[in-house]
């Protein structure tokens, strides 16, 4: 076979690049196909935020059925995951061209996305991985989930293959007594499990395989990982990798004592962008430059209809309150 030929000067670099293009003709042949293209139409009028029900490919590849049954798409996914392994077989040094992760006992296959919308392939192995905040999603005796991740998308699971125990783990509403509420569920063949991710979230418990459709929810919220039993905040996390790399580039010009940077951390803090990075933002020009920095957070705490005004006001009386001598910081214009 051509993948297993001994590897001469350049011998890889030729195999990469035959490989390479043996898998993207079987992925574009894929997207081709009947039971794939329509679908793939209706998932970009989905990203860009036609409601599922009005997608009529879409809508049908994540409709319950009864006792299992798959659908043309299911057998097109199984296609797809056989031919690509097919593939590597003899082009060990391909790449598949698409976007894929495992963690824990969760692995996953971006088979599409487009907007604010992705469809993968989800595989549970059925074996529960160390939390890094934890130790271990679950307590040493109990066998209780401890840990949650709550996440601002809308999601539809639909069960392909396989059995499981799976949690339903719901945040309860405020005046509720707070907290987390935990509903066990059985998932099976055929099952549609849609939740929103700011709410609810789903933790799996044995080996499975599901399609998973998620868009994202228009806003700034971020992910939160909540503990469970008290709902109290374990980390939150930026909701998306654009948001994630500017507030670790500010963490590093605030380190790197850049003081040329406040001007642009000025805009980033009056700007109408996410507030926990306008935020961010406004403390790293408070770590970065004092009086540039009280004057921003006078600017936001004196303004009416600012989303940061609030907390910006809580702030900016806390340092006074702590420094006085800020205050004549903030009104000096040397």
């Amino acid at each position: 076979m051509p993948g297993m030929t001994a590897f001469g000067a350049g011998a890889g670099d030729d195999l990469w690049n035959e490989g390479q293009q043996h898998v993207s003709v079987l992925l574009s042949r894929w997207r081709a196909a009947p039971a794939v293209a329509p679908l793939l139409e209706d998932l970009h009028r989905f990203g860009k935020g036609h409601a599922l029900e009005a997608l009529p490919a879409l809508a049908r590849a994540f409709r319950e059925t009864p006792g299992g049954k798959g659908t043309d798409f299911d057998a097109a996914v199984g296609d797809l995951v056989q031919a690509l392994v097919a593939g590597l077989a003899v082009w060990p040094l391909a790449q598949v061209p698409l976007r894929h992760s495992h963690a824990a006992a969760a692995g996953s296959l971006v088979l599409a996305s487009s907007g604010r919308a992705s469809l993968a392939l989800a595989v549970w192995d059925g074996d529960a991985g160390p939390d890094p905040d934890f130790g271990s999603d679950f307590g040493p005796d109990s066998g209780k989930l401890r840990a949650a991740e709550f996440a601002p998308v809308e999601s539809w699971l639909r069960v392909l293959r396989g059995s499981a125990r799976a949690e339903r783990i719901v945040r309860r509403a405020q005046g509720v007594g707070g907290g987390i509420l935990c509903e066990p569920l059985v998932l099976t063949a055929g099952m549609v499990l849609p939740h929103c991710g700011l709410r609810e979230a789903v933790h799996v418990q044995g080996p499975l395989v599901a399609l998973r459709l998620q868009r994202a929810l228009v806003g700034d919220e971020p992910v939160q990982v909540r503990a469970v039993g008290d709902g109290g905040t374990v980390r939150r996390t930026a909701p998306c990798a654009e948001q994630s790399r500017l507030e670790l580039a500010m963490a590093a010009i605030t380190a790197m004592e850049r003081r040329d940077a406040i001007p642009a951390l000025s805009r980033i803090a009056g700007g109408n962008g996410p507030k926990a990075l306008r935020w961010a933002a406004l403390k790293a020009a408070l770590g970065l430059d004092t009086r540039a920095g009280m004057v921003l957070l006078g600017v936001l705490a004196s303004s009416d209809d600012d989303a940061l005004s609030v907390p910006a006001r809580r702030l900016h009386g806390q340092l006074l309150g702590a420094w006085p001598e800020l205050e004549r910081v903030a009104q000096w214009r040397g």
